[in-house]
């Protein structure tokens, strides 16, 4: 929860994205990009507290939500 809404705080301390965006001759993901991994990494803290049989049928569904994240924001998957 927390690292969501520090993207979404970070995002918005840029006064203007858009262009820092191009200057970066996008290198930087798109502001909907971002948002979308906010909500992404949203769904990813209901599943924090899951322990046991529930916990490991979750984990296909983790793994996807990480890999949309990782995609998002451009970010080389973690092996």
């Amino acid at each position: 929860m927390q690292s969501s809404c520090e993207l979404i705080a970070d995002l918005h301390a840029v006064p203007v994205y858009a262009v820092t965006r191009l200057l970066a001759f996008g290198a930087l993901p798109c502001r909907k990009a971002i948002e979308d991994a906010a909500v992404q990494l949203r769904k990813l803290s209901t599943y924090v507290h899951e322990t046991g049989e529930k916990a490991n049928s979750s984990l296909d569904v983790i793994r996807k939500r990480v890999e949309q994240i990782e995609k998002l924001l451009g970010l080389k998957p973690l092996k």
